[in-house]
């Protein structure tokens, strides 16, 4: 799997830079080879590819998923797409504080600037909506167990925040009003 074949330093500490280039040379061919987007994008879309084609090959009972293994790929694969790609766009004092964040399997330090665009973030929380959405799969079960603080703030930050897109507003609007409804 591409998060977890990630070499660990004997000092276990890694910048955001190297772990970034470490997966991006992983990636195949054609993911590196879109030359619109920069090589985090590149990882972050391909690691919601991942999610997203584990989610849809589980199903809807599948025992395999909630093996300590794969939930352990999930995690670190999301927290790779969270800590990177969504929760630097999140307003000042929205979400959770750090002392209260899961630990995580990834051992980067993540700088105080974002990584990608607003237009990245969007499309990347559009990409991932069928992750939150679709609780009867075990996927979006494993998922929400362990990111909902998260994914109820992203989706207050497109509905109301800045960086929201005025005339997608209600579109996450039903997406929220579901994640908090079910």
């Amino acid at each position: 799997m591409l998060i977890l074949s990630l070499d660990p330093r004997p000092d276990g500490d890694k910048t955001l830079e190297e772990v970034i280039q470490q997966l991006f040379a992983r990636l195949p061919q054609e993911q590196q080879n879109l030359a619109s987007i920069s090589e985090i994008e590149a990882v972050l879309y391909y690691a919601a590819d991942i999610l997203l084609a584990i989610h849809h090959a589980a199903g809807e009972k599948s025992e395999e998923i909630w093996k300590p293994t794969s939930v352990a790929v999930l995690y670190t694969t999301m927290d790779l797409i969270m800590l990177t790609g969504l929760i630097p766009f999140l307003s000042l004092g929205v979400g959770l504080p750090k002392k209260f964040r899961p630990k995580t399997q990834l051992t980067y330090k993540q700088p105080a600037h974002s990584v990608t665009s607003n237009d990245s973030f969007t499309q990347l929380m559009t990409r991932m909506t069928p992750l939150w959405s679709d609780r009867k799969r075990p996927v979006t079960a494993i998922l929400r167990d362990r990111y909902l603080a998260d994914i109820i703030a992203l989706t207050l930050e497109l509905t109301y925040g800045p960086l929201g897109p005025k005339d997608q507003q209600q579109k996450w609007q039903i997406l929220l009003d579901r994640i908090i409804l079910e």
